[in-house]
């Protein structure tokens, strides 16, 4: 019986869950995919598909509250994350339209406080395309440490916001949460009134937005679903965040029917004029042909399965924990996917979607980690090791993008005190991504905890050398090294 169990979960690591394509209810086929992801363990939110003015589908899975047992509703409010820019860009743009912000000023100009020698070169615009070179302050050190903790803005921008630049501003793309926190402060130093404020003037009361604010933390908010991440099987509470540390980069909370209007209200006319919405919908920072950056939004194609058709979508997500939410437009179709979740990032994509609304296969891939977490837990490691090299050698593009998934669930090894595990699960993420200086800061990690601190040295310089501004190593190595 254990062998014939074994044989079945080894299997379903590598093998896509692909339900009927033949139905000819487009709601049926959606909740199909979206029932196969929640009942496989990997989906617990909601869902929205639009068209236009028309919604298609509206789904919620699971529960809100996982100890009360609060089902999720299409009125439930999620924590939107990084979708946050969407809002803190267009509060921007309208000012650029109303002539109080110019793109092409400096900084220092609406930021008298913040560090002129930076701030005189860096524009508004550099700011938007996350160009500007500012460091990112969300490192694994602030949200261990500083997440909790409101503070002024003066003080957060003096601490946490005033590195040197990683590079010239403008030579390259790089993501960076502290771009859009100064643009939320340019937006109330210019306005004098408060980010909630002109979130609600601007936004959310015009476009009758109801469940839709800024700062999360207010313990009045009702109906906001609670975070969970996901520690081996078991779902336990986030930590929590001070929503002050995530103002205008990550701060607002929604719901699916109002993620319906604010799409209503990306088109000309409504909150901005025909040619700055192109502006926001523009490459101006492209990867290749297929792949670029507008103003928080990535703009891609996607390839419809057995088929030459490409798709042009401009996609958004942001993640915090065990909050989710991500925004899909189809460019020329019209199409709107809104997939929020308080479990972190599901499988559920955009494009599996996009391949149901265009009748076209879909597959649906449960994340190796949660394979494998489930292998140990019903097995033990040797049998989770031999089921990722099987896959390793039957399913390349599964295991391309898997690195993260391995390297969580060493850490979630690690937290549970499961040391011994976690390191043989840091080291084979390190044989498969030899490439990856992260990986070598996990493993060393892992043998810190273990006791090996020559060998945990060893892996952080080799990580450093790959990474230079892996700052987290240098303050490790340098404790280290005192000893």
């Amino acid at each position: 019986m254990e062998i014939r169990r074994l044989t079945a979960v080894l299997v379903a690591i590598f093998l896509t869950i692909a339900p009927d394509t033949h139905a000819n209810d487009l709601s049926e086929e959606l909740h199909a995919y979206l029932t196969a992801a929640h009942e496989q363990g990997v989906f617990n939110g909601a869902v929205l598909v639009a068209k236009a003015d028309s919604i298609l589908y509206t789904g919620t899975y699971g529960f809100a509250d996982m100890e009360e047992r609060v089902p999720i509703t299409v009125d439930t409010k999620f924590k939107v994350c990084s979708l946050t820019k969407q809002f803190t860009t267009v509060m921007i743009l309208q000012l650029v339209e109303e002539g109080r912000i110019k793109l092409d000023d400096n900084i220092s100009m609406y930021l008298p406080n913040y560090r002129r020698d930076t701030g005189e070169r860096l524009t508004v615009d550099h700011l938007l395309k996350q160009m500007s070179g500012i460091p990112s302050y969300t490192s694994l050190e602030f949200w261990t440490k500083y997440s909790q903790t409101e503070y002024s803005k003066d003080e957060f921008i003096r601490r946490f916001l005033s590195g040197d630049l990683e590079f010239p501003p403008d030579s390259t793309y790089r993501y960076s949460n502290s771009n859009h926190y100064l643009l939320a402060v340019i937006i109330e130093n210019v306005t004098g009134e408060s980010y909630e404020t002109n979130l609600r003037k601007r936004i959310t009361a015009p476009l009758s937005m109801d469940n839709t604010g800024s700062g999360f933390s207010d313990p009045s908010i009702q109906g906001l679903a609670q975070g969970y991440i996901k520690r081996l099987n078991r779902y336990i509470p986030q930590p929590y965040t001070h929503s002050s540390s995530t103002l205008g980069t990550g701060s607002i909370y929604s719901t699916l029917m109002d993620f319906f209007r604010w799409n209503r209200a990306l088109t000309p006319g409504v909150l901005l004029s025909d040619s700055t919405i192109t502006k926001m919908f523009t490459h101006y920072f492209k990867i290749n042909r297929f792949y670029g950056h507008g103003y928080a939004w990535d703009i891609y194609t996607m390839r419809l399965r057995d088929s030459d058709s490409l798709i042009w979508l401009a996609s958004y997500n942001g993640q915090l924990y065990g909050d989710f939410a991500a925004m899909t437009r189809v460019m020329e179709e019209g199409y709107l996917i809104v997939v929020m979740s308080n479990t972190g990032q599901p499988p559920v994509t955009a494009d599996e979607i996009v391949n149901i609304l265009h009748g076209r296969p879909y597959v649906l891939r449960v994340p190796i980690k949660d394979e494998l977490t489930n292998i140990i837990v019903d097995f033990g490691l040797d049998s989770a090791l031999a089921a990722y090299r099987l896959a390793r050698e039957t399913d390349t593009t599964f295991l391309m993008r898997s690195e993260r998934g391995i390297n969580d669930l060493g850490y979630d090894l690690l937290w549970e005190g499961r040391i011994d595990e976690a390191l043989a699960i840091f080291r084979l993420n390190t044989e498969d991504h030899s490439e990856s200086w992260n990986v070598w800061d996990s493993y060393a990690e892992g043998l810190l905890a273990s006791g090996d601190t020559t060998a945990a040295i060893a892996n952080y310089r080799k990580s450093l050398g790959m990474h230079t501004s892996n700052t987290s190593a240098q303050v490790i190595l340098e404790r280290l090294q005192k000893k």
